[in-house]
C-alpha cells in the first residue's frame, strides 16, 4: 500500500530538491501542487511572475478556502497511491491542505518539514535558473506563506524534519536516512 510523503518548507529550503531525490530513489511519484498556481496565472493571461503568483495562491485560497489546492491536487494523489506506488507531493503549505490530505487518503500521510535560513534560501533563489527571487520578493513570499497561509503551523506538525544548511550531498544523506526510516 502506498503512502503520501509531503514535503513542507520556505521558499528555497529545498522542497523540490528534495522530492527529487527521493523520485531518484524510486520512492514514489511526483505530484507538483505549484504547477496548480502556474497554470492559474497563464489561464488569467497573466504574466507568470512572483507577484502574481502570490495573490492568484492567495485568491485561490480566499475564493476556495485554505485547502484549495489540497482539494485539486487529491484526484492526482489517490490515483497514484490505488496503483500501489507512493505519492510525493511538492508541497504543502497551510495545515488544512495537510488535513485535507489526511481526511481524504486512507493510507499513511507523512509530512517532511525542510528549513533553512533566510539568507541561505535567499542566496539559492538568487542563484537557480527559473523562478528566480530577490531578497526582497522572498521577504514578501515569507510573509504570505507564513502569516497568510500558515506555513509555519504546518511546518510545527511535520512528523519529520530535516535542516538543509550544509552541502548537497549532506541534504541528499538526510534524505536517504528519513526514506530508509519509512521504507523499513
Amino acid at each position: 500500500m502506498g503512502m503520501l510523503i509531503a514535503v513542507a518548507g520556505l521558499a528555497g529550503a529545498g522542497k523540490t530538491t528534495a522530492i527529487d531525490h527521493l523520485e531518484s530513489l524510486g520512492a514514489g511519484r511526483r505530484v507538483y501542487v505549484g504547477e496548480l498556481v502556474l497554470n492559474e496565472v497563464r489561464a488569467q493571461g497573466l504574466e507568470v511572475n512572483p507577484e502574481n503568483e502570490n495573490s492568484v495562491r492567495l485568491n485561490l485560497r480566499r475564493t476556495h478556502g485554505a485547502e484549495a489546492f489540497a482539494a485539486l491536487a487529491v484526484p492526482v494523489v489517490l490515483d497514484i497511491l490505488s496503483s500501489g506506488e507512493n505519492a510525493l507531493l511538492d508541497a504543502i503549505f497551510s495545515i488544512e491542505e495537510h488535513h485535507h490530505f489526511r481526511q481524504q487518503c486512507s493510507n499513511p500521510v507523512v509530512l517532511l518539514g525542510i528549513v533553512a535560513s533566510f539568507d541561505l534560501r535567499a542566496n539559492r533563489l538568487r542563484r537557480r535558473s527559473h523562478r528566480t527571487l530577490s531578497r526582497d520578493q522572498l521577504k514578501i513570499r515569507d510573509e504570505t506563506d507564513q502569516t497568510k497561509l500558515g506555513l509555519d503551523r504546518a511546518l510545527a506538525e511535520a512528523q519529520h524534519k530535516i535542516v538543509n544548511e550544509r552541502s548537497l550531498e549532506a541534504f541528499k544523506e538526510e534524505l536517504e536516512r528519513f526514506w530508509g526510516s519509512l521504507s523499513v
